[in-house]
């Protein structure tokens, strides 16, 4: 069974938008949740795909765009993924990516650590 993701929120805007909210661009978090393959739980956007038209229009046109996503993997927080309107033109792109998630019997898991010379202080 593949992990379970969750998308948290999303964002079409031109790659351009520099603005920490992504306030040029459209929230289509609930779009891109639709399109989350309950089986597989992966979003796939196949090569050619034509995101205006998968993501319900174009936000900015004549500027390039991305999809930015936050969400998360078995309830774990992973870093945002962006995928770029022109990268779709010639691969497929997928969140998360085909790598995936690292599954939990894989990760590493840091119980404890020590930095520093024996006996030191600052």
């Amino acid at each position: 069974m593949a992990p379970k993701v969750n998308i948290l929120a999303a964002v079409y805007t031109s790659v351009l938008d520099i603005s920490a909210d992504g306030n040029k661009g459209r929230d289509v978090t609930k779009t891109v949740q639709g399109l989350l393959d309950p089986e597989t739980q992966r979003v796939v956007f196949p090569k050619g795909a034509d995101m205006n038209e998968m993501l319900g229009g174009d936000p900015e046109p004549f500027h390039p765009k991305m999809l930015k996503v936050l969400y998360q993997v078995d309830g774990m927080a992973w870093p945002q993924m962006k995928v770029f309107e022109a990268l779709t033109k010639v691969k497929e792109q997928s969140i998360p990516a085909p790598s995936g998630p690292v599954p939990p019997s894989q990760r590493l898991e840091i119980v404890k650590a020590d930095w520093g010379a024996p006996g030191a202080t600052l």
